[in-house]
């Protein structure tokens, strides 16, 4: 099963938001 690239990007760059915005 192939994992989306754009997926994980997604959740990394909503990650780092959340953490800079906080």
């Amino acid at each position: 099963m192939h994992w989306t690239p754009l997926l994980l990007i997604r959740s990394v760059t909503f990650l780092s938001k959340a953490l800079v915005e906080s």
